[in-house]
């Protein structure tokens, strides 16, 4: 799972007016959350410009080269950027506290999208703070986390994260999700398990504080699975000498 937030960007920078015959850099918008190429669910667009124009792009946007069918050269300064604290306030011009998501969006990531968007903000406190959505709705989500169709699975997944720690019972069914071999499903997956609640099991302050080591601890039964599934997805590994791994067990959890 690569960093959503961004932490990285690229700029760059056109020394001559670049058309789309002189095959500027391909980027595929939106991409920067996925280890796996989209394929045809992407939409490829070439940047061109006249001379002088930037392009700012997300470090881990995927790009390639395009075809040059011109005579001539192409040139193009390309410099790399890299946040050295995490935001605290707004750094442009913010006047709406509300997130607006851009109309025709082909993949729909709200849950992440609104953890990005709080970060940029600097607000720490909106977490899993988000609108409550009614037991009726949330159940129809559930229900089509098995939709044989990844799209729909998709979404009801983004759903679920948007559902506030009324959906925290949904949590295992999420668990479940991600090791779905869609990744955008797995991706909503994991990113509504991390705004589905706040609540903390007793005598485990430091289980969520720990980035490296995960003591051992008892969480609630139905946060068991889901968060042994989040871990292995992320790269963690159980202890040498475990048999039987499980967050309420003996086991330490260390990164890969």
């Amino acid at each position: 799972m690569r960093s959503h937030r961004p932490w990285w960007a690229m700029v760059f920078y056109y020394t001559q007016d670049v058309t789309e015959e002189l095959g500027p850099t391909a980027i595929m918008p939106g991409t920067q959350y996925y280890e796996k190429f989209l394929g045809d669910r992407g939409e490829t667009i070439l940047p061109t410009g006249k001379a002088g124009t930037m392009v700012l792009v997300h470090f881990d946007l995927w790009h390639k080269a395009s075809l040059n069918v011109s005579q001539y050269d192409r040139y193009m300064l390309k410099f790399q950027f890299v946040r050295l604290r995490a935001p605290e306030l707004p750094s442009w011009n913010h006047k709406k506290q509300e997130l607006i998501i851009p109309e025709g969006a082909s993949i729909v990531h709200r849950s992440l999208w609104q953890d990005v968007w709080d970060w940029l903000r600097g607000d720490k406190t909106a977490g899993a703070n988000g609108q409550q959505a009614e037991e009726k709705l949330l159940q129809k989500w559930a229900n089509e986390l098995a939709s044989p169709d990844a799209s729909v699975r998709e979404q009801a997944a983004d759903g679920l994260g948007t559902g506030g720690e009324a959906a925290a019972g949904y949590a295992p069914v999420l668990g479940q999700l991600l090791s779905d071999p869609v990744e955008t499903v797995a991706l909503n997956a994991a990113y509504a398990l991390g705004r589905l609640g706040q609540r903390e099991p007793k005598n485990c302050s430091d289980c969520w504080k720990k980035a490296r080591i995960w003591p051992p601890c008892v969480l609630p039964t139905d946060y068991r699975q889901a968060v042994l599934r989040l871990f292995r997805a992320s790269g963690f590994a159980a202890s040498r000498g475990c048999k039987t791994p499980g967050i309420d067990s003996v086991c330490t959890w260390k990164y890969r």
